[in-house]
């Protein structure tokens, strides 16, 4: 629709100066509701990454060695730190002085608030203590979880758009985004997309893990490469789009680089050390390696070479 009201719940393209088209989002966080029953588009995303996510680890899980109640048994690991983590790390990372002042806002899911660093955080110590518990390599474990969470980078920020939260900074460039629920103070500007950013990135992200995992000849592939490869390459590619985001709240504005920046830096360092030891090592991938092979069932010389 071209001028006049917009209707709730649609994309809208308004008329720029030198006949550009931009769009103004004004999609509902809504899927439904009224009275009891509500449902949010944020809700069903999510949801979506539980199940796929699942999918995909399972498939990695089952590929090396493992059974499908294994998988379940590290979901469940992955799920609940990755929650704990990124709930604690938007506490300590982006609200310590709430946090400080009323330590139960953290309990108060209903606020909203999550952080990706705080969410690998949790996920990589769930998945050192499931490997501790099974005397299992803990770089397997998350070698055989990275493209579940490349795959929740895609959806998590089209989850975002869809709360018109996340956004970018102004901008006067063609594929510009006016987001009215965020601006709801004055006249909405152009911002960057930036949640489409960070998904084409997750796109990009899957695409270079399965390469790479088929490049290494997937069971054959180094333990650890996978992991130092998606934090490497996550973490660049976060530092990068945090230049077009618009500042958090408490965020000092105009400072060289900013909170989501300099979190960025250790991780893209410790996947670098990973990536740099796993190729120089060259241990042999194999999720239950060392039980498969004392029952002399096959080695991972002569695992599957599927997907």
């Amino acid at each position: 629709m071209l001028g006049g009201r917009r209707a709730p719940g649609a994309v809208d393209g308004a008329q720029c100066a030198g006949g550009a088209v931009s769009l103004t989002w004004s999609v509902s966080p809504l899927l439904f509701g009224g009275g009891w029953l509500t449902l949010r588009w944020f809700t069903v995303f999510w949801l979506f990454e539980l199940v796929f996510g699942f999918w995909l680890l399972s498939r990695q899980v089952r590929r090396g060695g493992g059974e499908e109640s294994d998988a379940a048994d590290l979901a469940v690991h992955l799920y609940l730190g990755l929650l704990l983590g990124a709930r604690l790390g938007e506490a300590l990372f982006y609200n310590l002085d709430l946090t400080m002042t009323d330590p139960a806002w953290v309990l108060r899911l209903s606020t909203g608030g999550i952080s990706s660093h705080g969410a690998v955080v949790g996920a990589a110590t769930a998945a050192w203590l499931y490997a501790r518990r099974r005397s299992l390599s803990s770089l397997d474990v998350t070698d055989r979880s990275t493209l579940s969470f490349a795959a929740a980078a895609i959806t998590h920020r089209i989850a975002n758009l869809f709360n018109s939260e996340i956004v970018g900074k102004p901008t006067h460039a063609a594929w510009g985004m006016r987001f009215p629920s965020y601006d709801a103070l004055g006249d909405a500007p152009l911002r960057h997309p930036s949640q489409l950013y960070e998904a084409a990135m997750g796109v990009a992200l899957v695409a270079l893990i399965f390469a790479a995992d088929r490049h290494w000849q997937r069971e054959r592939r180094p333990r650890g490469a996978l992991t130092g490869l998606a934090l490497c390459s996550y973490f660049l590619g976060r530092f990068a789009v945090e230049f077009w985001k618009a500042p958090q709240p408490g965020e000092a504005v105009g400072a060289l680089l900013n909170v989501g920046q300099w979190l960025s830096i250790p991780f893209v360092a410790t996947g670098a050390v990973v990536l740099w030891v796993s190729l120089s090592r060259k241990q042999a991938a194999g999720f239950r390696l060392h039980e498969r092979t004392e029952r002399g069932a096959p080695s991972v010389d002569d695992a599957p070479a599927s997907a």
